[in-house]
């Protein structure tokens, strides 16, 4: 169990597939759900995990039961078609427990009705309202099984309706939900009325949501401008953008309230011809185009609701022990968010802020230029993404007063930083997917770049792979002062750049260093070429550790590789020999994790896969040609597993520490946790603790005096005075 502060809300997906090796549509709808919860521009924060049961050697092998205490509520989904119904005899005891185990009126059972048979499945079932589902062949376009499943989530992170924080939810299924306030022109031509009426009626009829819609709902005698100030209050904003919207006085008067009460908002744009000008004050909204889809329209609404509610809730939790907490602002900063932060009533009562003031705002982060700009026309505030206020209060690097005119500190800058991540074999059975990992080296990369770091990593060519990624967080991200190639530098092995195509290669060159390592001068026969290629990505491998100042290594396969040792290990093995502080997140489990147990003094793992991958005849023919290749001169390579054991025994868990700067029990945590929150915050925290420590031996070498670094009590690091 976690020692970080909880997640408000924790998503676990549970699901039976006969064979996990081939995709179904039920494991698509749970990959539907991880992507709209947890992937996007605009992430709602909510971890979500996908449990599996799956027909084994051995009988039917069922799931690890979802973690429930590292949330404060959680949703349990249940994704029962017919593969599931027919095993029922296997899963009515995990169900049972599963129900037995649910904390009254902080965990929630949603069963969704796949077969048409779930309340059936299990005894724990039987009085359940499941959700249903219209048609079992396209579950991942079904909206209403979305609506119906942000809803419950909805209901399960509670709150008061008028937007008030509560310290005590209702239960789950007495959580009163917000109302939809339908803001639109009424004007005939260009008008939006008719497509309000038509949204209105469906959120009637086809959800558990209620509308505001003021010529029905603002009672008569009232006054009006009040009335809308407190529907507002208790509502979500669908603008419904027409050519004629900003005629509207009420519209305007609308969207401005929402704003002020920082209410949650969303945009339809429902042109047909031209509007006279972009309202300002929603530049920073989300928005969805209309094409006829009510159905799609709410259902990124309810996204809206739940996102916003559930980072309030999350910041609220880790920011109620702060001294000074920062402002949380529910949408993107902008003109009037931050001219207006001092009129907020949970800010300075004062005309204008006159010292700084911390603001956290949803990710992802703003680009330089809109940062920059905003920054000038408001130097009192300091202005950060969550995640990388996050990161940044872990490190010690959160800045007040007038210490530095930068809005972003760059404690990373000259920090080569190599990354090794590559697929697990035990992401199934923690309980993740694929997905998980890519988004969290997205996040990960991102925040080094932003901190001033050099990303260093070798091959990934894929045009979804970690390459594509990081091209295009340069591009909105790098140094205005830098090129974008000084935060990127991809190496490729022989194996791989000798079948790109040379403008492929020039292509990537415009958003990363390219740096192509030449083909070992080594003659070889056909039946050698294996341990040619092992050999390249061996000394591909030891290309980046000489060239990194530190390492982050996580998931990585321990079996069916085609090099030298496991990817991951080798590549920790080449940084920790030369003495390159090196950061293990044993979470996502396989190779990274049995690495840290390794180092802790338990090489079983690692010992026992490797008896298993050499059992292989194909394997003893690679290793014997790689060690009479690895002899030639300027190779001098050997396949010596029991060495690579050495190295990671004789550093042990406690030089480990010394050499990466975090603390035993610190590094514990990066080498089992899975909460993004706490692997990023110890990330930042040990490679800038690192990165100084480096600098000042540095100075100290170079004869200048060092700066004064001094270590906060509460286990945070201070920057430097």
């Amino acid at each position: 169990m976690s020692t970080v502060t909880p997640t408000p809300l924790g998503v676990h997906i549970v699901l039976h597939e006969e064979d996990p090796g081939v995709g179904t549509e039920t494991r698509g709808l749970a990959k539907e759900i991880y992507a709209r919860l947890s992937g996007g521009d605009r992430p709602t924060g909510i971890p979500v995990h996908v449990w599996a049961g799956a027909k084994s050697t051995g009988g039917l092998h069922l799931p690890a039961a979802p973690i429930l205490e590292d949330a404060d509520r959680n949703a349990i989904v249940l994704l029962i078609d017919w593969t599931f119904f027919e095993a029922r005899r296997h899963w009515q005891g995990y169900l049972d427990s599963l129900a037995q185990g649910l904390r009254p009126g902080r965990d929630l059972l949603l069963p969704i009705s796949i077969c048409g048979d779930a309340q059936r499945t299990a005894p724990a079932l039987g009085d359940i309202n499941c959700v249903p589902v219209r048609d079992p062949q396209v579950l991942r376009s079904d909206e209403h099984l979305f609506q119906a499943v942000l809803t419950a989530l909805l209901r399960l992170l509670g709150g008061s309706p008028d937007g008030a924080e509560s310290s005590s939810p209702p239960p789950p299924l007495s959580a009163v939900l917000p109302d939809v306030f339908l803001c639109h022109s009424k004007a005939k031509t260009g008008g939006g009325a008719v497509l309000a009426r038509k949204l209105r009626q469906y959120i009637y009829e086809e959800t558990q949501l209620a509308c505001f819609f003021d010529i029905h709902d603002i009672p008569h005698g009232s006054g009006v401008r009040d009335f809308i100030k407190f529907a507002i209050g208790r509502s979500c904003l669908l603008v419904v953008w027409t050519d004629r919207l900003l005629e509207s006085r009420w519209s305007q008067f609308e969207i401005l309230e929402a704003r002020k009460q920082q209410r949650p908002i969303l945009v339809l744009d429902a042109m047909s011809i031209a509007s006279p000008r972009i309202f300002p004050f929603l530049g920073n909204m989300p928005v969805v185009r209309w094409n006829k889809n009510p159905h799609q329209v709410v259902s990124a609404l309810l996204l809206e609701l739940v996102r916003t509610r559930h980072l309030s809730c999350l910041f609220g939790a880790l920011s109620n022990a702060e001294r000074e907490a920062p402002l949380f602002m529910l949408h993107p900063p902008d003109i009037m968010e931050t001219s207006g932060v001092s009129r907020r009533s949970d800010a300075i009562q004062a005309p204008a802020i006159s010292s700084p003031r911390s603001v956290v705002y949803p990710d992802p982060p703003l680009p330089a230029e809109e940062l920059a700009f905003l920054r000038e026309a408001f130097p009192p505030l300091r202005l950060h993404s969550f995640s990388e206020w996050t990161a940044l209060r872990a490190a010690g690097l959160l800045l007040t007063g007038d210490t530095c005119d930068e809005e972003r500190p760059l404690p990373l800058t000259g920090c080569s930083i190599a990354l090794s991540v590559s697929e697990s074999e035990s992401w199934r059975e923690l309980g993740l997917l694929s997905e998980h990992q890519d988004d969290f080296v997205e996040v990960l990369a991102r925040e080094l770049i932003l901190l001033g770091g050099r990303i260093l990593w070798g091959g990934d060519l894929r045009p979804e792979g970690l390459g594509t990624r990081l091209e295009r967080l340069v591009r909105a991200y790098h140094q205005a002062t830098h090129a974008p190639q000084d935060h990127v530098a991809c190496y490729l092995a022989w194996p791989i750049h000798h079948k790109v195509n040379p403008d492929d290669l020039q292509a990537r060159r415009a958003l990363a260093e390219i740096i192509c390592l030449p083909r070992p001068n080594v003659d070889v026969a056909s039946a050698q070429l294996p341990a040619l290629e092992a050999i390249c990505y061996s000394l591909m491998r030891q290309e980046v550790a000489r060239n990194s100042k530190a390492r982050i290594i996580l998931g990585g396969k321990l079996r069916q590789y085609r090099g030298r040792y496991p990817g991951v290990a080798e590549e920790a093995f080449e940084t920790i020999r030369i003495g390159v502080p090196t950061y293990i997140v044993g979470g996502f489990g396989g190779g990274a994790r049995a690495v840290y147990e390794a180092i802790a003094g338990s090489a079983d793992g690692l010992a026992t896969a490797w008896r298993e991958h050499t059992e292989h005849e194909g394997v003893k023919t690679m290793i014997d040609a790689y060690n009479r290749l690895g002899e030639h001169p300027g190779v001098n390579l050997r396949v010596a597993h029991e060495s690579m054991l050495t190295c990671f025994r004789d550093l042990g868990i406690d030089g480990h520490a010394r050499q990466n700067k975090l603390t035993v029990a610190e590094n514990e945590r990066l080498a089992c946790s899975r909460d993004m929150r706490e692997i990023l915050a110890l990330l930042v925290k040990g490679i800038t603790l690192g990165h100084q420590a480096s600098a000042v031996c540095q100075e100290t070498a170079d004869g200048r005096s060092p700066p004064v670094f001094i270590a906060d009590p509460r286990g945070f690091a201070q920057g430097p005075n």
